[in-house]
């Protein structure tokens, strides 16, 4: 009797237990909007494959839940994995067949509207709107470029990023700082943030640069009925909150694409490319009153360019002359956001300057090629040449002359002067050569004169007895 019990349990608990399956919150969403899918097991979930759901969708955020029942005394265990999805593509999309351990769900399909569509299920995406424009589509390589892109909200954000997408072709710098505003339209209230990035193409050629996307979370409000009751199940809160609740929901926003025309510098531009809207070229001399030569005169040139970076900017230099002997110091390179939002470059470079010929000449003109990305022409920033009149001075540095032809060296009496005085050096040194040379014979003479008489002086020696020898 006990076998056919369990028995029977057994078989009721198969009937009533479910096998893996995936639901979804939605059949049509709009592109940018989200929904939720839900894989539901009556065993703990594990190994749950999630990875064939990227090609056509962004996973969001991840839940699990469990809940119990009895059905007829038998008791059920649901075990749930809810999942956050935004669709990356409008069309047909399909939700795979997912791997759950030894198990796999069946394949699921939905409909996702372009941004925009009204939609019966879900119209998030109708209220809020990422949009990306460009200064220019068919700029210059190396041109600078403004990326707006701009949010418009009108359900209530309560937090969220925007992220621009990057490319290996363009560099994307932030600009300045968040611009917000607030309009009412019909009696609701819409807010647009925007935000500037200045890019700048690296080469030319056809370029895209991706949707910029915007996950956040907005305010979600549902209607929870009437008689609903609190969490302890003591109060009734239809009067308190209206029936309704308000909750976040994530979101994900996706803006459109932009397609860039990238232009080459032109086929006759020699020397440094610099793509500009305006560029303006300066220069301050301080020089003395009355100036001589040997007069040192300070100077600065300033070279300034919107739209572009210091880094990406030349030195102005005076070109070199004969007149004056040149000493530049390193350059100065700053880089500021104007008030309007522009990038400004600046290059400052310093130099002294010492005059070495006398006369009225000039501080050669200085000039520096741009391209004007306005216009498309090319233009040049030029300050003009600096005439000086430069006095010969008390204390004149040698004047940088052509060479003259010179009058040929007479070397006769220069040479005869140096051979008679070396004739007498001569004569000098052998005549005390000779005198040393006899003074010490006459002491030689002597010393043997002298030492022959002590040598007679001495007594001879009495020769040695026999008996003294050795035998």
């Amino acid at each position: 009797m006990k076998k056919i019990i369990a028995f029977s349990c057994a078989l009721l608990y198969s009937c009533f237990a479910q096998a893996v399956e995936v639901t979804i919150s939605a059949q049509q969403v709009n592109q940018g909007d989200s929904l939720s899918l839900k894989i539901s097991d009556s065993k703990p979930l594990q190994k749950v494959d999630l990875a064939p759901l990227t090609k056509d969708f962004m996973l969001g955020g991840q839940s699990q839940s469990q809940s119990s029942r009895f059905i007829n005394g038998v008791g059920l265990t649901t075990y749930e994995l809810g999942v956050v999805l935004f669709p990356i593509k409008s069309g047909k999309l399909e939700i795979p067949a997912l791997k759950v351990g030894n198990e796999t769900t069946k394949p699921l399909t939905l409909t996702v509207h372009p941004a925009g569509t009204k939609s019966a299920t879900n119209t998030t995406s109708d209220n809020i709107q990422l949009k990306a424009e460009v200064s220019d589509a068919k700029p210059y390589v190396g041109q600078s470029l403004f990326y707006t892109l701009q949010l418009t909200d009108g359900v209530g954000i309560l937090d969220g990023e925007v992220v621009p997408s990057q490319t290996d072709k363009i560099n994307i710098m932030p600009v300045g700082s968040d611009t917000q505003k607030k309009d009412i339209q019909n009696g609701q209230v819409i807010r647009t943030i925007e935000r500037t990035y200045r890019i700048v193409p690296e080469s030319a050629g056809k370029i895209t640069i991706p949707p910029a996307v915007f996950n956040g979370q907005v305010e979600y409000t549902q209607e929870i009925g009437k008689n609903k009751r609190s969490l302890f199940g003591m109060f009734d809160t239809s009067d308190v909150f209206g029936n309704f609740m308000v909750s976040a929901r994530p979101v994900q926003i996706i803006s459109n694409p932009i397609e860039l025309d990238v232009q080459p510098q032109p086929a006759d531009w020699s020397g440094w490319w610099l793509p500009s809207t305006d560029v303006q070229l300066n220069v301050s001399y301080q020089v003395p009153p009355d100036i001589q030569v040997g007069d040192a005169i300070t100077g600065e040139l300033t070279l300034s360019a919107l739209d572009v970076d210091a880094n990406d900017m030349p030195v102005p230099k005076i070109p070199a002359q004969s007149q004056f002997r040149l000493y530049p110091e390193p350059e100065e390179r700053t880089t500021q956001l104007t008030s309007d939002g522009h990038v400004k470059g600046t290059v400052k470079a310093k130099f002294s300057l010492v005059p070495l010929q006398s006369g009225a000449w000039e501080i050669p003109a200085v000039s520096v090629p741009w391209f004007n990305t306005k216009n498309k022409q090319k233009e040049v920033a030029r300050i003009e040449a600096y005439p000086l009149n430069v006095r010969v001075g008390e204390n004149p540095l040698p004047v940088l002359a052509p060479p003259q032809p010179t009058t040929p060296v007479q070397t006769k009496d220069i040479t005869t002067s140096a051979t008679k005085k070396s004739g007498f050096v001569a004569g000098l040194l052998w005549g005390v050569g000779g005198v040393l040379g006899v003074m010490a014979l006459v002491g030689g003479i002597i010393w043997l004169i002298y030492r022959r008489k002590k040598v007679k002086k001495q007594p001879k020696k009495k020769p040695i007895p026999d008996f003294y020898a050795f035998k």
